[in-house]
């Protein structure tokens, strides 16, 4: 059984795109995902945060800009199983969310 909705969350690990890219491929389907992960795009330090479940949509046009920019961003990875337990942290509680590290952006 897993954890309760309202449960406290440890919060995502660090990783790759291919590892992401893999648990994606084992789960079942995209409602079946349920890794939490932060993939560094980019290089040096990153300014934002990007936040969004696995799938293009939404942020998708968000993403494409800060890698069009060249900007250091890390995007968070929200599974679906997990979202219960991370929405109470997000603005809102909806995603996508732009967290904006520097203050300067």
């Amino acid at each position: 059984k897993g954890a309760p909705e309202h449960a406290a969350h440890a919060g995502p690990s660090e990783t790759h795109a291919e590892d992401v890219r893999r648990q994606l491929y084992a789960s079942v389907d995209l409602w079946s995902s349920s890794m939490h992960e932060v993939i560094k795009c980019g290089t040096g330090q990153p300014r934002y945060r990007l936040g969004y479940m696995p799938m293009r949509n939404r942020c998708e046009v968000a993403r494409l800009v800060l890698e069009e920019a060249g900007c250091p961003y890390e995007f968070e990875v929200i599974g679906f199983k997990v979202w219960g337990q991370v929405k109470p942290q997000t603005p809102l509680g909806k995603v996508p969310v732009l967290y904006d590290f520097d203050g300067a952006g």
